[in-house]
């Protein structure tokens, strides 16, 4: 029997052929750092799933595109089969003459490709392999491989549902409405240019929870105090503080810069002064704060 072994940048073929019958075959993902051990066990357990035995192949054949694994391949040979594996090397050891300025640097799948097409159907003939790669390999009337063209392979799974989850804060409801009217009609441009459907749907809308006028300003003072500016922001209606102010209790928030922007992510960080400005600020409206109660 003989064990042949596609090995491809995505998948590797085995096979076994008795004579030109081929009785069995698997594809598999390709792995660079699978070890020869892996190799030859999980080459073992497959043949045996089968009633294959190691012991009944006389012969290896292996056609690689993936020049990590190939010493790799060689020892899971020698140690699981014992026997060399006959390695497919265009230019080297291949029978199909190569009519190309550079015979070695065809690569062995696209040469398999072509030797086995003409052998079974005969010369002229073009092979396209729908593979990583889209392959095209022509052989001319006399049998010789005279080269070909590789561009990149087709996309065989795709998204079919992408969501999107939009979250857009304004205390103002007539701006709020056009900013959700601006994200409506760029999602519909998008979708008219890449030949998809879009659908809008409301997942959840929660009236806008004021926090107390006066501590607004405060915070305001504050701030602007200590820092020298201060910018006003809605904050997310879910925050602790807005389900206080929510009860009736006076609430204000004070936020404090963070870096690239980034929030609630473990990358999330803040600069060392900006942390202790905010300390004062928030001190400061406190004081600020006791000072207006104690007068009443």
């Amino acid at each position: 029997m003989l064990l042949v072994v596609e090995v491809g940048n995505t998948n590797t073929k085995i096979g076994v052929f008795e004579g030109p019958r081929l009785l069995v075959s698997w594809r598999l993902t390709s792995r660079r750092e699978q070890t020869a051990d892996e190799y030859g066990l999980f080459i073992e357990t497959l043949l045996q799933t089968r009633g294959i035995q190691a012991a009944s192949v006389h012969g290896i054949s292996i056609s690689n595109v993936v020049p990590p694994v190939h010493q790799t391949l060689e020892w899971m040979c020698e140690q699981y089969f014992g026997q060399p594996g006959f390695f497919v090397e265009p230019g080297v050891n291949t029978r199909l003459p190569l009519l190309v300025d550079a015979p070695r640097e065809v690569g062995a799948d696209r040469y398999v490709d072509a030797f086995a097409a003409t052998a079974k159907y005969g010369p002229p003939l073009i092979v396209i392999d729908f593979g990583t790669a889209t392959t095209f390999n022509c052989v001319n009337a006399r049998g010789e491989f005279i080269g070909g063209a590789i561009a990149p392979g087709i996309v065989t799974s795709v998204v079919e549902t992408c969501t999107v989850l939009l979250d857009q804060r304004h205390l103002d409801g007539e701006k709020l409405a056009v900013m959700l009217q601006e994200a409506k009609e760029a999602s519909q441009l998008f979708a008219r240019e890449e030949d998809v459907e879009v659908e809008w749907e409301r997942v959840w809308r929660i009236d806008p929870i004021l926090f107390d006028e006066s501590l607004i300003e405060l915070a305001d003072e504050a701030v602007t105090e200590v820092a020298g500016r201060s910018h006003r922001l809605p904050s997310g209606p879910l925050h602790d503080a807005a389900e206080v102010a929510r009860a009736g209790v006076p609430t204000v928030m004070l936020f404090v810069q963070s870096l690239r922007g980034l929030s609630h992510t473990k990358l999330e960080d803040t600069k060392p002064e900006h942390l202790e400005l905010s300390v004062t600020a928030l001190d400061r409206l406190a004081a600020k704060t006791i000072d207006r109660l104690a007068a009443g």
